[in-house]
């Protein structure tokens, strides 16, 4: 069956519609940029609790795992009373002094992808890339945290407005196999061609992003798919 031709007018209004929908997830993207990294920081901060057994039958590793305790205390209580940047000035010393005397600690590799999130809170975006680098460094290539970390690198160097650069780790982390924080990478990258006029490639990544589960910016593209499509 031929396709039915669309008037002007139709097509007009059709591609309002879509650079509609894109402004509007811009907007979401923009509003929960902390959300999403606070929830990486989170995530990642709760391996500790994962290997907390393991770390305590070494000397070492106990050691490791207290100095980031009394860190993220010292942290959350300056944080609680004066805000991100008081919190990141009041921990600096001690998480470097951590990485410097653990520094092949399990602490010490979930410390700096919490000490880039203190970074981060605290608008200090060129030490969070700095930081999260390392953190990515010290993992293993098929670490199930690594998506994580190219998000976090991404959303960083976002703020500090080097795109083209966080677009590259949003791909990064289209072309893995796990399934972590893809969702954002999809939305991020249909955002940053549809910028650039480019809305073939738009559409195909956010055909990409309506087919990942359970995510929640699926549903807000789902809801425009005819703008997609």
């Amino acid at each position: 069956m031929a396709a039915k031709k669309l008037k002007r007018k139709d097509v007009i209004k059709q591609e309002d519609g879509f650079i509609t929908f894109l402004n509007s997830s811009l907007t979401f993207i923009t509003d929960n940029k902390k959300q999403v990294i606070i929830a990486a920081g989170i995530f990642i901060t709760l391996i500790v609790g994962i290997y907390g057994f393991n770390i305590y039958l070494e000397k070492k590793e106990n050691q490791a795992f207290v100095m980031l305790e009394e860190v993220k205390k010292t942290y959350i209580e300056t944080l609680k009373t004066k805000g991100f940047k008081e919190g990141y000035k009041a921990s600096q010393k001690n998480f470097e002094q951590l990485f410097k005397k653990f520094p092949n600690s399990v602490s010490a590799k979930v410390g700096l992808t919490i000490y880039g999130n203190v970074a981060y809170f605290a608008e200090d975006y060129e030490k969070a890339v700095s930081i999260f680098q390392k953190a990515l460094d010290s993992l293993e290539p098929d670490s199930l945290y690594k998506n994580i970390l190219l998000s976090n690198m991404a959303y960083s160097n976002l703020m500090i407005k080097k795109k083209k650069k966080a677009m590259d780790y949003f791909k990064k982390i289209s072309a893995n196999k796990s399934p972590i924080m893809k969702d954002s990478a999809f939305l991020n990258l249909g955002i940053f061609y549809a910028n650039k006029g480019e809305l073939t490639k738009s559409r195909e990544w956010f055909q990409k992003g309506a087919l990942v589960k359970d995510s929640m910016f699926s549903t807000m593209i789902n809801e425009n798919s005819g703008l997609i499509n």
